[in-house]
């Protein structure tokens, strides 16, 4: 569902069009995000548990985007409430490249590994770059 969350919104954020297409994207992304918000509800005290302190911040970083996704489905997003749909984007793309970079920095064995901050500093760098050019 993240992967999806993801994909949907890079599209949205890229491609702002009036298409029928488009209207699907949104309205897909809405309920998939819904669904999303209920599974980390559920799980998102074990996820804190088991996690380092890096990913906790990960995972509260997506849970407040996550709330603020959801009040954003009351408030809508006319010009006047902007600043709510960047802080979601913001809060969003910080733990999503918090937690690739944690997975990603796992995933090394003992003689590839790199200093601890050089996945975090990659993946904010990549995410910078595409955000800048979108």
């Amino acid at each position: 569902m993240l992967a999806f969350l993801f994909l949907s919104a890079l599209y949205l954020y890229c491609f702002p069009q009036p298409t029928i297409f488009y209207a699907l994207v949104v309205l897909l992304h809405a309920v998939v995000g819904v669904v999303a918000s209920g599974y980390l509800a559920a799980f998102l005290f074990g996820l804190l548990r088991e996690s380092t302190a890096i990913e906790r911040f990960g995972w509260l970083a997506i849970a407040s985007s996550a709330a603020i996704g959801i009040v954003l489905l009351k408030l809508g997003t006319p010009r006047s409430e902007l600043n709510w749909l960047y802080l979601h984007i913001l809060s969003a793309l910080t733990g999503a490249g918090i937690l690739f970079s944690a997975w990603a920095g796992r995933r090394q064995t003992s003689r590839e590994r790199s200093p601890r901050f050089l996945p975090y500093g990659l993946c904010f760098l990549v995410i910078t770059l595409l955000s800048a050019g979108a």
